[in-house]
């Protein structure tokens, strides 16, 4: 059924998956940074998890499937979806922490990281 829905619209580019995992990994460094763990951000585990890109990208997943039925980033819709979960976790983030996500990584910089990877 998910496939379906991601047929009739368009799936997200290369690029655009490429940012939304760079994004969870800015996430994560700003979270560490304010020295935020997933412990304060999901109050049901006892032991003290540093944010990891990781540890983000299951945060995201969660509000992914509470959202829209899918756990999988690629079966996302291009931006609404997208935009609607980062909005929802830069809220949460805003009220719960005083902290904003860093904003989504540009074309440019995710055509730098597809091509510095290319000279590696």
């Amino acid at each position: 059924m998910e496939t379906n829905k991601v047929q009739q619209e368009e799936k997200l580019t290369e690029a655009q998956f490429r940012a939304l995992h760079k994004l969870f990994g800015d996430t994560a460094k700003e979270l560490r940074d304010n020295g935020i763990t997933m412990k304060a951000i999901l109050a049901r585990f006892s032991l003290e998890v540093p944010a990891t890109k990781n540890s983000v990208k299951e945060l995201w997943k969660i509000l992914q499937e509470n959202m829209f039925g899918t756990n999988s980033t690629k079966l996302l819709l291009k931006q609404q979806e997208i935009n609607m979960i980062y909005d929802s976790l830069n809220k949460f983030f805003g009220q719960e922490f005083k902290i904003s996500l860093p904003p989504f990584p540009s074309q440019e910089e995710v055509r730098y990281l597809q091509e510095s990877k290319k000279v590696k």
